[in-house]
């Protein structure tokens, strides 16, 4: 059994949902799928480390990678999962599916990071950098999201990644497991494509002991 995700908006959507919900018998045509993989995550497995990078809608294709690690993690020792989003409503599209793959992966092979990018982030604030460490701490303690307002297993972060940052800690913690390359996949807009291509491209230069292979789908 297969299961099919989609978000309807807009008149014409609307009325695509409407076929959807008919009761009446319908002749499906026969479909013929092979997946997860998809134009953003091509080669995945060939990494023992890879960073997943979602944005909006861009989390579909990395949420069937996730599922096929859980069955399948193969010789992938740690998965970084990034998924940005402008609205908090969108961080609802998939809660469960997350929470299974938080409660199966028994190997800590994941670590998943939500950022919401609609809530603007200053680091020459002091006290949104007080509050940044504040959120990380509560949560810390005893899981609760201070952006959703209740429990949750990964916490939600405020403004956009600061990617030179975000891939120097997945380099550091690669090399500690005593690894060299790292695969990145990204399925969201050019210039978030743009911005994690650079900050890797410039890490890479910058270690000779390690090096970041980047693929994208943009939109």
């Amino acid at each position: 059994t297969e299961k099919v995700h989609a978000l309807f908006e807009g008149q014409h959507q609307q009325e695509n949902e409407d076929g959807f919900n008919e009761e009446d018998e319908v002749n499906y045509p026969l479909v013929k799928v092979e997946g997860p993989i998809g134009a953003s995550s091509q080669g995945y497995k060939d990494y023992p480390v890879i960073v997943l990078i979602g944005a909006g809608i861009g989390i579909t294709p990395m949420i069937s990678v996730l599922r096929n690690l859980v069955e399948n993690p193969g010789k992938i020792r740690r998965a970084f999962f990034y998924w940005t989003v402008r609205d908090q409503n969108a961080l609802k599209w998939f809660p469960s599916i997350l929470d299974d793959i938080y409660d199966a992966d028994t190997s800590h092979i994941f670590q998943i990071r939500h950022f919401l990018t609609s809530a603007k982030y200053d680091d020459r604030d002091i006290g949104q950098i007080l509050l940044k460490y504040a959120v990380r701490a509560q949560h810390k303690h005893n899981d609760m999201d201070l952006v959703l307002g209740r429990q949750a297993h990964h916490m939600i972060e405020t403004g956009r990644p600061d990617w030179d940052e975000e891939l120097t800690s997945v380099k550091e913690e690669a090399k500690e497991l005593g690894f060299k390359k790292c695969g990145i996949f990204l399925c969201g807009p050019l210039k978030m494509a743009e911005a994690v291509d650079e900050a890797s491209l410039k890490l890479s230069q910058q270690d000779s002991d390690f090096h970041f292979y980047f693929s994208k789908e943009t939109f």
